[in-house]
């Protein structure tokens, strides 16, 4: 892939398989020119508590833990990526090192690649929040 592009992924939460309702939780990004990976999610889980009365709140949190202290292992030892480079398949790179896709309530999905459009990794990453995760901040 060229460097002037990154890629991402929405962490979902399905409620329920056979209704197909997804909420977006947070979001995993690779940004290949900085050999940058983050991982952000939405600050209070209040709206998927109003949507569905019983959550595994423990248990999301606790996926948030584990994601953002397995983002920083990988940022802080970059040898780590596979081959020093995961362009080839993002999917296949979070589902060995982060969430196997199975069919769990909490999953990565919608897996895009983007124009880098600047070096400002900071104020992509903000707009992504603001995509996918604002409804979570009211």
């Amino acid at each position: 892939m060229n460097a002037r592009t990154y890629h991402h992924a929405l962490l979902q939460y399905r409620h329920s398989q056979t209704l197909g309702e997804v909420m977006n939780i947070g979001l995993i990004a690779y940004f290949p020119s900085h050999k940058q990976l983050t991982f952000s999610h939405s600050e209070n889980l209040n709206r998927l508590q109003c949507a569905y009365h019983i959550i595994p709140e423990k248990t999301i949190l606790g996926y948030f833990s584990a994601f953002s202290e397995r983002v920083e292992e990988f940022n802080a030892n970059p040898e780590l990526f596979p081959d020093n480079n995961i362009n080839g398949s993002f999917q296949e790179f979070v589902e060995k090192e982060f969430l196997p896709a199975d069919s769990s309530a909490v999953q990565f999905g919608l897996y895009r690649t983007s124009v880098l459009y600047t070096a400002d990794i900071e104020h992509i990453k903000a707009q992504l929040c603001n995509q996918y995760l604002s409804v979570f901040q009211h």
